[in-house]
């Protein structure tokens, strides 16, 4: 956020993404709301980008043990709430706000608290990056080690995305090739299905997703 809001060479970095014909989101760390919504405004009014994210995803000691941001705002929601809101208010029309979070962090591990997180953050915000893992914060793990050996809870995804049918979920965590992605979404043929009762906001076609079938 401090390096968006006051730099006067942004173009170097930022212009050169926009040559991609797809839609483009920027990511920014941070837990004041004034520099978060200046970066927001920054990055899509002038430079075009049609997303923004706020990551509470990130786990490592520099940014959030000694910079008090990333994935510890899942453990300072109020702050979180405030990044998120003053975001949208700077965004402009037609650019939605987003946030990529983890499923559980240090011992706040349980679906009742990503629930209540969710929850908390949805009136200001109804798009949300779910990384599949919890993480842990207290120096046990590296960030590397963060992306890696906290088990992956698939299962966790789902029933946040059955919680709140309202919001639109992505899931992200250890899936590897398309094929796998396609069965983390909507199971094996040999297996029930599991995400078809969530209708895609977008096509509402009852399968969890406009981009892919069904295959079972």
């Amino acid at each position: 956020d401090c390096t968006i809001a006051h730099s006067d060479k942004l173009e170097d970095v930022l212009e050169g993404d926009l040559d991609v014909p797809n839609v483009q989101i920027c990511q920014i760390g941070g837990n004041s709301p004034e520099l978060c919504g200046d970066a927001t405004r920054i990055v899509s009014a002038d430079f075009g980008y049609h997303e923004v994210n706020l990551n509470i995803d990130c786990p490592s000691d520099r940014v959030s043990l000694e910079r008090e941001f990333g994935a510890i705002l899942m453990k300072k929601a109020e702050t979180a709430y405030a990044v998120v809101e003053a975001m949208k208010k700077n965004a402009p029309e037609g650019v939605p706000i987003s946030v990529k979070c983890r499923v559980g962090v240090d011992d706040w591990d349980s679906l009742d608290f990503i629930i209540e997180f969710v929850e908390y953050l949805r009136p200001v915000c109804k798009n949300f990056y779910l990384h599949a893992r919890k993480c842990v914060l207290t120096g046990l793990m590296n960030a590397k080690q963060n992306r890696n050996i906290p088990p992956l809870n698939f299962p966790r995804v789902y029933d946040v995305c059955h919680r709140f049918p309202d919001c639109d979920f992505w899931i992200n965590g250890g899936i590897r090739t398309l094929d796998h992605a396609r069965e983390v979404c909507f199971g094996r043929i040999d297996q029930d299905p599991i995400c078809h009762q969530v209708p895609c906001h977008h096509c509402h076609y009852p399968n969890g997703s406009c981009t892919a079938d069904p295959i079972c």
